[in-house]
This record gives C-alpha cells, structure tokens and sequence, in this order.
C-alpha cells in the first residue's frame, strides 16, 4: 500500500468518523489508473472473444462474474474462519 501511496494513485486522508483512523482514497491518478485497465480489459476481452457469438460472449461474462463471487465469498469465508470451512 505504501508504494501505490508513494505513486500518487492513494491518499491518506483523516477519518470523519473518528480521527484517530485514516481513510483511503483514489486520487485523480489512481482514478485515471483503475480507468485505464477497465479500459484495457475490455479491448482484450473484445479481442479475445471476437469470434464467440454474442450468447456465448454473455454466457461466459454470467459465468465469470458467479466464478469472482465464488473466490470473494471463499477469501470471506477464510477470513473470518482462519481457515477454509468444510462446508
């Protein structure tokens, strides 16, 4: 975190809630940064899939999307049982 603060893409701003917390937050750079590799995730995604019909291209958009909530539910469920569960 420290070198995306140094970078310019983070700052460091106080709390509004309680002042002795910091808060993070984009700066126009990092903003411009996260803009970018949207961006640029999208060009190699249209790339990728230029021969896929627009079905299969929505089907594995669908697919990739449960795939992420998946992993975030997985990395949640590790967190807070300092382990994954036996579910």
């Amino acid at each position: 975190m420290a070198e995306t603060i140094g970078a310019g893409y983070l700052a460091r701003l106080p709390s509004q809630i309680d002042n002795r917390r910091l808060r993070l937050e984009l700066t126009d750079a990092g903003r411009k940064l996260v803009a970018n590799a949207h961006r640029y995730q999208r060009t190699v995604f249209e790339y990728v899939t230029r021969e896929w019909t627009e079905a299969e291209q929505q089907e594995f958009a669908r697919l990739l999307i449960k795939f992420v909530a998946s992993v975030a539910d997985t990395h949640t469920r590790f967190i807070e049982s300092d382990g994954l569960s036996r579910e």
